[in-house]
């Protein structure tokens, strides 16, 4: 269900992608894999809420060693969407939270430095 989703949201039939994205996580609520490509579809329609929502409840799932994923989701670019997503919906304490842990992975980042110091200016 996740490759059928990815297909179609290459061939951009967002509404085919989302059906498919998740009925993959529904199948599987162990990967945030799902999650975190509905999370970067809102953020690139500028929908910043439900970003924030999906990219959130990526955070809270834990890698799954055993199950192939692409863990660059994991490591990064759940936590990235995250704290972008954060800015906008106000929620600076989660913002700051998920900054550094996108800064793990990408400590050279200078948009994620900048997102530290948005966040923590508003705390």
């Amino acid at each position: 269900e996740y490759k059928i989703a990815r297909l179609y949201e290459l061939l951009n039939n967002w509404k085919e992608a989302l059906f498919y994205y998740t009925q993959s996580f529904v199948s599987d609520s162990r990967k945030a894999d799902p999650l975190v490509r509905i999370a970067d579809y809102y953020w690139h329609q500028k929908q910043y809420d439900l970003c924030y929502m999906f990219a959130l409840h990526a955070t809270k799932i834990l890698y799954p060693e055993q199950l192939y994923t692409e863990k660059y989701l994991y490591d990064y670019t759940r936590y990235n969407l995250l704290s972008a997503a954060a800015w906008h919906v106000k929620d600076y304490e989660i913002g700051k939270w998920a900054t550094i842990e996108a800064l793990k992975a990408e400590p050279e980042a200078q948009h994620l430095h900048d997102n530290l110091r948005l966040h923590s200016v508003k705390l």
